[in-house]
């Protein structure tokens, strides 16, 4: 089972908030699609960043950098990407990233 941050909501508005504009904007914009996609979705705080988990799975999870946001699926490896949507610059065996900048 995983352990839930009981802060997390209020880490990750906090986090978001620190962020440069461009940075903050696609952070904002991410959290926003993630909560649409699934009503059952739950935030927590792992890393230092913002993760978001289902069924007590986690699925996703987003971290800014200097140039851009990355948006990263726990299990993107099960994902099809026939748009090439995926960042080829990982070498972990499951998860999958998208850039946006």
């Amino acid at each position: 089972m995983v352990k839930i941050n009981p802060n997390a909501n209020n880490f990750i508005d906090q986090y978001i908030e620190n962020l440069p504009s461009f940075s903050n904007e696609i952070c904002s914009t991410l959290r926003t699609i993630i909560h649409k996609t699934d009503v059952t979705i739950i935030e927590d705080w792992k890393w230092s960043r913002p993760i978001f988990i289902i069924k007590n799975k986690m699925v996703c999870g987003f971290s800014s950098h200097k140039n851009h946001v990355s948006l990263t699926f726990f299990n993107g490896a099960l994902i099809s990407d026939k748009h090439h949507l995926f960042s080829d610059d990982c070498s972990a065996q499951n998860t999958r990233t998208i850039k946006f900048s």
